[in-house]
């Protein structure tokens, strides 16, 4: 116990230091993370304002270019169109605005501040000596003054050069007009003559026109020669004179122009270069913080390496040590589950050698009470107590080994294909003469399809209900048992409801919660028998299938047992499996038998009940004594598998070596473990003979041995054992049975042929009626399917059509088969 906890701790200690060193290396990475996220954020905010254009540099560059193209505009606007100079002036003002801006942004730096107020200023001087200078080179291009002067010296010097002689001849010619206009006629006309007549003629003017012509000589120009010749001289040098200063004084402007220009692109270069120097600054401040920004990352994230190597080292140390610690404990771990296995090897040796030992004794205790209630009837008391006290004995010992079964994993569950309806048909017909013993009632209540074939076990889908209703019977002394089944289809699957209801003692409220734990009991007050294994047995049987079990209850009431359970949905059998198989059932005084055991008893059981049905045998209580006999062959061979000179095994491969291939060799023992039987037979057994064994068991193998020509009852078709079952294995009371069976279906179908001709619909159908349930009570489960779905469309139908008598006279052609099949196989039992 102590090294069981100390297992169970290390475990812990080493599950808890994984879960810690995960989280450990969790936070390691989370804040390896955090930080690289937190540098390559700064880094890129960095490349950002590095690659981010820089708005000084660049307005300060677009400055210097409209500088730049303001000198062009300027020489442009004075050589096309010195007169209109607005462009330049919008310019001068958009640059002014473009420094304002640009002293925005450096508010703070009082030198460029200073800088920039200068450009203005010089901007303002520029633009003020740009005017003056186009107004100068305007005045020298279009000077008028000058021309009238050159004008006025060359009027004196033509007048120079005149000739001194010549007379000045003035010639005047006046010409005056006199008009004489007529007088006025008064106009004698009608109305209508002014309307209608012609327009009055207007009497013409008269004009008198006078022309006087007056010429006159002066000859007086020449005494002023000499005169205008010294004004000319005069005028000239003025000229020359205001020219020279004109010319100085735009020399003047321009000078101070290019001055101002130069100026002004000499604080825009030192305004730009202060910018570009403050940019390569910046730069150097912005690469200097994203390579400490980067250091620092580096060296944080070394710091949680290094932290988290030391930590993985120490955890590392600690996970080997319990690793270390739980090498050694699954040793010895490996160790116990050896001696395990080896104790749960030796209880299943146990358990077969307790059932063998248990089940030999049985045997003879249940087949000798067999016999002597055969011999003496059923009056005998003492003899049915034996008898039903050692059957219960054999359930006792049957729970107990399939609970061993089920706890070591060994159970197995066979997939194959049958058919539910005809299942639970079964299992009310072998339940249904033990209620009415009982004076109780039994009920069942299906909701299912009409063919529901499925595959699974349903041996254990038997046992199961088996259980449930015999918990049901057990409990109830008044009222009634109900079965109800319903199901639902879900694709390839079909869901099955079962429910066991009973009106017995029910079950304590305190004891729902361990009704299905081993060895308990659903009444605990001494007065019920049992294991307490069923309900833990039939719980594990459901939940090895995927099915759920669930129990209600009300004390002095009521008990209802519900399980679910699932199975895939297959077709009908095929119809060479419904057939009737060819079998002969030999005449057993035909037959050679061989029965070889160590028990005396079971020889001496064998020998009884073969002697009593006049069957031909030999016993051998050892196998030597088999081999050195010289009986002849035989057909069937009965051998215990445990005996003290030679097992069964070995002695079945020696018999198969001398003996024909045609003889049957069945094993008799109390061994029920699935991989025992599973075993034996692939040692070359033909099958097995469970101990202990009834008459009717060893008799229905012998009499299925032989192949021959007469048919034998297929269980597809009819089921014998319901009949043995319900005559409690009296074989008389059993080919009673079967003969009033087949007299009955013999008249039925030659009634149902006469009535099929005549087409009395409601005769037809309660014939149909009759004929279906007799077949289902006698286990022909398929042919009363069909007999009932043909009752279901008779109901339907209110006439009986070609089709439906078709169907019907196959039926019924079906039937005789059967009776006919059934009648064989009673005369040759009855030959017996």
């Amino acid at each position: 116990m102590r090294k069981s906890n100390k297992r169970l701790k290390g475990r812990s200690n080493i599950t808890g230091k994984i879960i810690l060193a995960f989280g450990v290396a969790c936070v390691a990475l989370f804040l390896a993370w955090k930080i690289s996220r937190n540098v390559f954020s700064e880094i890129l905010v960095t490349v950002k304002m590095i690659s981010a254009p820089d708005q000084k540099l660049q307005m300060v560059r677009n400055l210097s270019t409209r500088i730049t193209r303001l000198d062009q505009l300027q020489r442009t606007q004075a050589l096309r169109n010195p007169n209109n100079y607005s462009a330049f002036l919008n310019e001068s003002k958009q640059l002014r605005l473009t420094l304002d801006t640009l002293s925005n942004l450096y508010l703070s730096n009082q030198q460029q501040q200073s800088r920039i107020n200068e450009m203005k200023r010089l901007l303002k001087e520029r633009d003020k000596v740009f005017i003056d200078y186009v107004q100068q080179r305007k005045g020298l291009i279009d000077n008028k003054s000058l021309a009238r002067e050159v004008q006025s010296v060359t009027r004196i010097l033509s007048q120079s050069t005149a000739h001194p002689d010549s007379a000045v001849t003035t010639t005047e010619k006046k010409v005056s007009t006199t008009t004489v206009y007529p007088a006025e006629t008064k106009d004698d006309r009608t109305f209508f003559g002014k309307i209608f007549g012609k327009k009055k003629k207007v009497a013409s003017e008269q004009k008198i026109i006078n022309e006087e012509l007056n010429i006159s000589q002066d000859t007086i120009a020449s005494t002023k020669r000499d005169s205008m010749l010294e004004k000319a001289g005069q005028a000239i040098n003025e000229i020359e004179m205001r020219q020279r200063l004109k010319s100085r004084l735009f020399a003047s402007r321009e000078a101070i122009l290019l001055e101002a220009g130069n100026v002004l692109t000499g604080q825009m270069l030192g305004v730009l270069h202060q910018v570009e120097k403050e940019a390569i600054d910046q730069n150097l401040k912005n690469n200097q913080f994203a390579s400490n920004s980067v250091n620092e990352g580096i060296k944080r994230i070394n710091y949680i390496i290094i932290g988290f190597l030391g930590l993985t080292v120490i955890f590392l140390y600690m996970i080997m040590a319990d690793i270390m610690r739980n090498k050694r404990y699954r040793k010895e771990l490996e160790k116990a589950k050896e001696e395990a296995e080896y104790h749960s090897a030796a209880k299943q040796r146990f358990l077969s050698n307790m059932s063998h030992e248990i089940r030999t004794p049985l045997q003879s205790i249940i087949g000798y009470s067999e016999q002597l209630k055969k011999a003496n009837g059923e009056g005998n008391g003492g003899v049915n107590a034996i008898y039903h006290s050692s059957v219960h004995l054999l359930q006792i010992v049957n729970e107990v080994l399939d609970y061993s079964r089920i706890i070591s994993g060994k159970v197995k569950f066979t997939e194959k294909p049958f058919n539910m309806l005809a299942l639970l048909d079964e299992v009310i017909t072998v339940f249904d003469l033990q209620v009415k013993a009982k004076s109780l009632e039994l009920f069942t209540e299906y909701n299912l399809p009409k063919q529901v074939w499925v595959i699974g076990d349903s041996f254990r889908l038997k046992q199961i209900l088996f259980n449930l209703l015999g918990n049901a019977l057990k409990f109830t002394n008044k009222g009634r048992i109900t079965l109800r089944v319903s199901a639902k289809k879900n694709g390839g699957i079909m869901h099955f409801n079962f429910e066991v209801e009973d009106t017995g003692i029910g079950i304590a409220e305190n004891k729902m919660k361990t009704i299905f734990n081993e060895f308990e009991q659903e009444n605990s007050d001494g007065k019920q028998t049992g294991t307490g294994l069923g309900l833990s047995i039939i719980k594990e049987l459901i939940e090895r299938q995927q099915g759920r079990i669930y129990v209600s209850s009300k004390q002095g009431s009521w008990t209802r047992f519900k399980f679910y359970l699932a199975f895939a949905i297959t077709s009908a059998l095929a119809n060479d499996e419904k057939s009737v198989k060819s079998q002969k059932i030999a005449k057993p005084s035909g037959k050679k038998i061989w029965i070889v055991d160590d028990d005396r008893f079971i020889l001496d059981l064998c020998s009884m009940i073969l002697n009593r049905n006049k069957i031909s045998h030999n016993t051998f209580q050892t196998a030597q004594s088999l081999l050195d006999s010289d009986f002849g062959p035989a057909d069937i061979i009965f051998l215990d598998l445990r005996m003290p000179d030679m097992d069964g095994f070995e002695l079945c491969s020696v018999l198969r070596k001398k003996l024909p291939e045609t003889t049957e060799i069945y094993a008799l023992t109390a061994q029920v473990m699935p991989e025992e039987q599973s075993a034996i037979l692939n040692a070359g057994f033909n099958g097995v003979l469970m101990k202990p064994f009834t008459e009717s068991e060893i008799l229905h193998i012998i009499n299925l041995t032989d192949k021959g020509d007469i048919p034998a009852v297929d269980k597809s078709m009819i089921d014998i054992s319901l009949v043995d079952k319900m005559t409690f294995g009296d074989k008389d009371q059993t080919v009673f049975v079967l003969g009033r069976f087949v007299f009955d279906c013999a008249k039925d179908a030659e009634e149902l042929e006469k009535l099929i001709s005549l087409k009395d619909h409601d005769r037809v159908a309660l014939v149909v009626h009759r004929i279906a349930g007799r077949l289902g009570q006698f286990g022909a489960r398929d042919l009363a399917s069909l007999f009932r779905e043909a009752e279901l469309r008779l109901r339907t139908r209110q006439s009986i059509d070609e089709e439906l008598k078709s169907e019907l006279n196959q039926l019924n052609e079906k039937l005789q088969n059967l009776t006919s099949e059934v009648d064989q196989y009673l005369v040759a039992h009855v030959a017996v």
